[in-house]
C-alpha cells in the first residue's frame, strides 16, 4: 500500500518561494471546504483570528506539503504567534480560486513542535 508523500520546508528562502503563490490572497479569498467550516464550528475556533492573521506572511516559519494518494493535495502553512502557539493554514493552492481545507490555532509552543518533527522525520526535509 502506497502512503501519502510529505515534504517538509524549514528555510526561509523555500518558505518564501512557496508564500509566493499565496501573497496576493486575502483570508476572504479562500473558497472555505465544508470540512473547514464542521472544523470551525466544532471546536468553536475564533474566525476572526484567522482571517487577522492569515496576511502575516512572516510568521510562517515552516511549511508542510502534502501529496495525497487522492491527488488532491495542499499546503500546511504554520505561523507562530507572538505567544509562541501557533496556527496551521491548509491549503489547496492549485484550484482556482484556492481551498482552504482547515484552519486551526493550536495552543502548544511551535518550537517545540518543531525540534520534534525535525528528530522524527528528518527524511521528511
Amino acid at each position: 500500500m502506497k502512503k501519502e508523500e510529505i515534504i517538509i520546508y524549514l528555510k526561509e528562502e523555500e518558505i518564501r518561494k512557496i508564500v509566493e503563490k499565496i501573497k496576493y490572497l486575502s483570508f476572504g479569498d479562500l473558497k472555505k471546504r465544508t470540512h473547514y467550516e464542521i472544523s470551525i464550528l466544532g471546536k468553536d475556533t475564533n474566525e476572526k483570528l484567522l482571517a487577522d492573521y492569515f496576511n502575516r506572511f512572516d510568521k510562517i516559519k515552516m511549511i508542510n506539503f502534502r501529496k495525497r494518494l487522492t491527488g488532491y493535495n495542499n499546503y500546511d502553512f504554520f505561523y507562530v504567534r507572538e505567544d509562541g502557539t501557533y496556527i496551521i493554514y491548509s491549503i489547496n493552492i492549485e484550484k482556482n480560486p484556492p481551498e482552504l481545507i482547515n484552519a486551526i490555532p493550536i495552543n502548544r509552543n511551535f518550537e517545540k513542535f518543531r525540534d520534534y518533527i525535525l528528530k522524527k522525520h528528518k527524511k521528511l526535509f
